[in-house]
């Protein structure tokens, strides 16, 4: 990622590098900055690199089994017009077309 210094501007090389890289390092910030919120990943509750890792690998699969349940959610949700309950016993979904 290049950055503006004082007294000089970015080429259309350099911007045009920001940009390509910006698109996908959102992503991936988005990712790490939910696990250090979230998930409490700002330090690690271990010593040495293995155990580290593994910390690592169980908060990422707990973030993805996360991500997958809202989104199955949400897909089943979208699948319905409306729902209508006054009770949380007399829920009726209507299928939409």
């Amino acid at each position: 990622m290049y950055k503006v210094s004082v007294g000089k501007k970015l080429t259309n090389f350099q911007k045009t590098k920001n940009h390509l890289i910006s698109k996908i390092r959102g992503m991936v910030e988005g990712v790490f900055g939910t696990l250090k919120r979230v998930y409490g990943f700002v330090r690690s509750c271990y010593l040495g690199i293995l155990k580290t890792n593994g910390q690592l690998l169980l908060s990422s699969i707990a973030f993805n089994l996360k991500k997958a349940s809202d989104l199955q959610t949400k897909m089943f949700f979208l699948n319905f017009k409306s729902i209508k309950f006054k009770d949380v016993s007399d829920i009726v979904f209507t299928k939409a077309t």
